[in-house]
Order: structure tokens, then sequence, then C-alpha cells
């Protein structure tokens, strides 16, 4: 079941269906889901900038990739037997990878919260926070953690989701972590 909620082929539904199931096969699945409380919402948080990428990233596939593909697929349809035709197969397999990376946007989107300074924590590290970091060779490093969209290593912005993100988040000023 962990692994079924980390994989994005995967919609909350198909996750739902997935602990339903899960609890018939274990009822002690079931007590235990009562026991902790329906899991909470996770928020996405990002800048204004990333949402804006996404939301033109899943215009782009609705009204423009699709559209190619399904070009491709009638271009491909008219070659002739479908059984052996790979050009045929091959912009199926296309759609369905628009088809899933367009959902998992969408449902991306439905959960992504806009970050605004007033959301910013400092007294500890969290999202949004830029942590001043020191090896133990005395070298300075500066690292920003923001959402997986915004993320970029080669510029230190990191995404929350990050083991190195996860395991900066709670530290306080003049912490060690290791």
């Amino acid at each position: 079941l962990l692994l079924a909620t980390k994989c994005q082929s995967f919609s909350d539904h198909d996750i739902k269906i997935l602990h339903s199931l899960a609890a018939v096969a274990h009822p002690a699945l079931a007590a235990l889901k009562k026991e902790t409380g329906a899991a909470e919402e996770t928020v996405l948080w990002t800048t204004e900038k990333g949402f804006q990428k996404t939301q033109q990233r899943v215009q782009q596939i609705a009204t423009v990739e699709t559209v190619q593909n399904a070009r491709e697929i009638e271009a491909a349809r008219a070659h002739g037997d479908l059984r052996e035709n790979a050009e045929f197969k091959a912009a199926l397999e296309r759609r369905d990878r628009l088809q899933a990376e367009m959902k998992f946007l969408s449902n991306q989107l439905a959960t992504a919260r806009i970050l605004n300074p007033e959301d910013v924590i400092t007294s500890s590290v969290g999202i949004g926070t830029v942590i001043h970091c020191a090896t133990s060779k005395g070298e300075h490093i500066h690292f920003t953690l923001l959402g997986p969209w915004d993320a970029d290593p080669e510029r230190y912005i990191l995404s929350f989701h990050s083991k190195l993100a996860q395991a900066l988040t709670g530290s306080r000023i003049g912490e060690e972590v290791e």
C-alpha cells in the first residue's frame, strides 16, 4: 500500500480501491485506518511561476500534443493491418502516456498552493526557507526549499520532497545536521 501511494500513475481513486481490497484481505488494516483517521490531503507548494508553467504544460498536452497524436493514430491506421502495425501501437502508447501525464499534472494542480511570504516560517527549516550551511571543511552553501515544480539543483533550489530537504526540515539555527 505504501508503494502504491508513491506510484505517480495511480490516481487517488485507484489508491482508495487498493486500500479497500487490502482491508478485505487483512481486516486489521481497516481497523488501523479507522484509528489513524483518513489520510490528510497533502498540499503541493509552488511558486506562481511553477504553477503557471505546469498549467501551460497541461494546456500544451490538451490542445497541441493530443491533436498531433490523434493525427499520428489516424495516419498509422491508414497503413492497414493493425495487429502488426508498429506505428499504430507506438501512437497508442504515446496517447496513453499523454493522458497519464495530463491526469497526473491535473491532480497535482488541484492540490497545489502558491507559496506566499506569510506562509514561510523562519523559526525552523521548512518550505520556502533559505538555509545557510557550513560544511565540516568550512565551505558555505545556501539551499532554498521549494516545491518539486520549482526545484533546480544546479542553483541549489531543492524540492521539499528530496532526501536532503527531508533531513534538513525542522532544523533550527545553529543545529548540526548529518
